[in-house]
C-alpha cells in the first residue's frame, strides 16, 4: 500500500464529521446565537439572518453545534478590535510520561497505568512549539497503547495528555470580515468548515491540536495569512481559494495524515519582492501529507517550502510568478515531487532540494526560470523525466547519491 493510500485510509479510519443535526434554530442577533449555543442539548444547527451582524466579543462554540448562513450573512468585527470571530477550545489532562516507543508497532508505553480506552484523543508534547495529535487505536495493557499515526518524533521522556475536545462542530456558508483570527480552534475533533468567505483579517484562521478536520471551498481574501494548521492529524484541505495573503497561504506545522488538494493560492502581485508576502504552501516538521494539483502564483518567497518533514508527496502542482524558488525542499525524508510545473520566476530556481534522504523527482518542468533544477547533497536520490525549457543556466545536480 502506498503512503498516499495510507494517508487517505487514515483520514477515513479516524472518522468523519457528524452530518445529522437534530434541531434547527433561526436567529436574528448575536445574543440569540449565544443563547442558542448555551441551551443546546445535543446537535443543533443555528441559521444566521441574511445580514452581517456586528461582533464585539468572540462566539464560543461547544460540541455538536453547526452555524450556517449565506453569502449575505455573517459577522463584521469593528476596525481595531483584535478578537477572533469564532472560538472553540477543549481541555486536557496529563496521562503520564513515555518510557518506551515502538515505532513499527505504533505503541507507547507509560511508567504508570494510563487509564485510556480505545477512541480517546491524545496529544504528545514534543517541545515548546509542537504536539503530536493522535487517537488510541487499541489498549494493549494498563501501561501500553497503540495509536494510529507513525511515531516519527515521539520518544521517551515526552508527556502525553488525554484530550476532552470540542467536537462535531461545523461552520458553513457565511462571511467573516475584520478582526484578527476569524476562526481559532484548539483541541477540537470532527471539525467541518465549508463555504466561508473571510476578508480583511489582520491575522489568520488557526486550527491547533485537533483531529479529523475538513476545510473545503472556503475563500480568504486580503488576510494576514492563510489557513494555519498546527499539531493536527487527519486534515482534509480541498478546493479552497486564498488570495492576497501576507504570509503563507497554507501553513502545516507538526501535522500528520493530511491531504491538500485542488486549492488556489495567489499572493500579492504588486508585492513581488522578497518578503512582500509569504509562501504558497509551507509544510514544516510534519509527516505523511499528500499535496495534489494545487495552483500557486504571485508569492514573494517560495511557492512550496517543505522542511524537516517525512513522507510528503507533491504531485501535479502549477507554479507561476514566484519570486524565489517555486519548490524548496530541505532536511526532509521520503519526499516525492512529480508532474509539477514551475514558470516565470523573478529569481531563484524552479525546483531546489538540499540535504534530503529518499528524495524522488519525476516528470517536472522548469519553464522560463533562471535555473530549472538545483539539487545538492541528497541521499537515496532518484530522478527521471525532469525538463528545463528556456532557462538561463544549466541545471545543477551535485553531491547526490542513490
Amino acid at each position: 500500500m502506498s503512503r498516499m493510500t495510507r494517508t487517505l485510509s487514515l483520514l477515513l479510519t479516524l472518522g468523519a464529521v457528524a452530518s445529522v443535526w437534530a434541531d434547527t434554530v433561526q436567529v436574528s442577533s448575536v445574543q440569540e446565537i449565544r443563547d442558542a449555543i448555551a441551551s443546546a442539548n445535543g446537535h443543533r444547527t443555528i441559521v444566521l439572518p441574511n445580514q452581517q451582524l456586528l461582533l464585539d466579543f468572540p462566539i464560543h462554540l461547544k460540541s455538536n453545534i453547526e452555524i450556517t448562513g449565506s453569502s449575505s450573512s455573517g459577522f463584521v468585527i469593528p476596525d481595531g478590535m483584535m478578537i477572533p470571530a469564532i472560538y472553540a477550545m477543549g481541555t486536557s489532562n496529563l496521562v503520564g510520561s513515555i518510557v518506551g516507543v515502538d515505532v513499527n508497532q505504533k505503541t507507547i508505553q507509560f511508567s504508570e497505568e494510563h487509564g485510556l480506552v480505545a477512541g480517546d484523543m491524545v496529544t504528545v508534547k514534543l517541545n515548546d512549539w509542537d504536539d503530536h495529535a493522535d487517537q488510541v487505536a487499541e489498549v494493549i495493557d494498563p501501561w501500553t497503547v497503540r495509536v494510529y499515526q507513525r511515531l516519527v518524533r515521539v520518544e521517551s521522556g515526552q508527556e502525553v495528555s488525554k484530550v476532552d475536545p470540542v467536537q462535531s462542530i461545523k461552520l458553513s456558508g457565511f462571511r467573516i470580515d475584520g478582526g484578527d483570527n476569524p476562526v481559532k480552534f484548539d483541541k477540537t475533533r470532527w471539525v467541518n468548515i465549508e463555504g466561508l468567505i473571510v476578508t480583511q483579517n489582520v491575522l489568520n484562521p488557526i486550527v491547533r491540536r485537533s483531529l479529523n478536520v475538513t476545510l473545503k471551498s472556503n475563500i480568504l481574501d486580503t488576510v494576514g495569512a492563510g489557513w494555519t494548521l498546527m499539531s493536527s492529524s487527519g486534515v482534509f484541505f480541498k478546493e479552497n481559494v486564498t488570495v492576497r495573503h501576507n504570509l503563507a497561504g497554507a501553513f502545516f506545522r507538526s501535522c500528520a495524515s493530511f491531504v491538500v488538494q485542488d486549492n488556489v493560492f495567489a499572493g500579492i502581485p504588486e508585492a513581488f519582492v522578497y518578503g512582500g508576502n509569504g509562501d504558497g504552501i509551507t509544510v514544516a516538521f510534519s509527516q505523511d501529507g499528500a499535496l495534489l494539483q494545487n495552483s500557486i502564483r504571485d508569492t514573494s518567497c517560495y511557492g512550496s517550502w517543505i522542511l524537516n518533514s517525512d513522507g510528503i508527496q507533491m504531485i501535479g502542482h502549477t507554479y507561476y510568478n514566484t519570486f524565489t524558488h517555486s519548490v524548496y525542499v530541505t532536511d526532509s525524508k521520503s519526499v516525492l515531487i512529480q508532474n509539477s510545473t514551475a514558470s516565470t520566476n523573478g529569481t531563484g530556481f524552479g525546483f531546489a532540494a538540499e540535504r534530503n534522504d529518499g528524495l524522488q523527482m519525476h516528470g517536472n518542468v522548469g519553464y522560463k526560470v533562471p535555473l530549472g533544477f538545483y539539487v545538492d547533497s541528497n541521499t537515496g536520490f532518484s530522478a527521471s523525466g525532469n525538463v528545463s525549457v528556456k532557462t538561463e543556466f544549466t541545471d545543477i545536480f551535485t553531491n547526490n547519491s542513490g
